[in-house]
């Protein structure tokens, strides 16, 4: 660790270094080498500063290598950088089925189906309905919890698509389902359908 902050801090102040003396090549080379040594939490400022730095030319280049080591070190800050370039396909397919990829719970708190919501409304209400089925099936107040509060980004969704009447007939069936709940029912109370 101590050695990957001192290769992180040595490179980073010979970028500088070279950029304020225009040494473009070393410059570059230097912002090259920081994506693979740099602490993870900085790649997503690392690419716009690629993009920022390189000459156009240099940039289209280099891009898919540097996607690449993102990709391999940090897959929040890859997706990031796919949603701001709108390119929805692969973190879509992710979500979808983060199984085949090898991992789980890149979408903490909705972070990127929220962003997705308006491309992929139906995906992200069909995926929304499952994940509370499987709060409600773990029963215990904190997840009945969990279930409200995505039950209530499920409605907003197919609200704002206008699918009312289905809404209407997808809460009631859930309600009838689990008319036996009763802590789920009483934490339901206060929701508005």
């Amino acid at each position: 660790m101590k050695k990957r902050m001192n290769q992180d801090t040595i490179t980073e102040l010979m970028h500088g270094y070279y950029k304020e003396k225009g040494e473009y090549g070393k410059q570059k080379a230097a912002l090259l080498r920081l994506l693979s040594c740099s602490n993870t939490g900085e790649l997503y400022k690392l690419y716009q500063k690629c993009r920022q730095e390189l000459t156009q030319e240099d940039f289209a280049k280099e891009e898919e290598g540097i996607l690449k080591t993102i990709r391999e070190r940090n897959l929040s800050a890859y997706f990031d950088i796919l949603l701001d370039k709108n390119e929805t396909k692969e973190v879509m397919d992710y979500i979808l089925h983060p199984g085949q990829y090898g991992g789980w719970g890149i979408d903490q708190g909705h972070y990127f189906t929220k962003r997705l919501s308006g491309q992929y409304p139906r995906e992200i209400v069909e995926l929304y309905w499952r994940e509370t089925a499987s709060y409600v099936k773990l029963g215990k107040e904190t997840n009945y919890a969990r279930a409200v509060g995505v039950l209530k980004e499920i409605r907003q969704i197919m609200k704002s698509n206008r699918w009312t009447d289905e809404w209407k007939t997808r809460y009631q069936a859930f309600l009838e389902e689990h008319r036996r709940k009763k802590l789920l029912l009483r934490l339901l109370e206060g929701f508005k359908a």
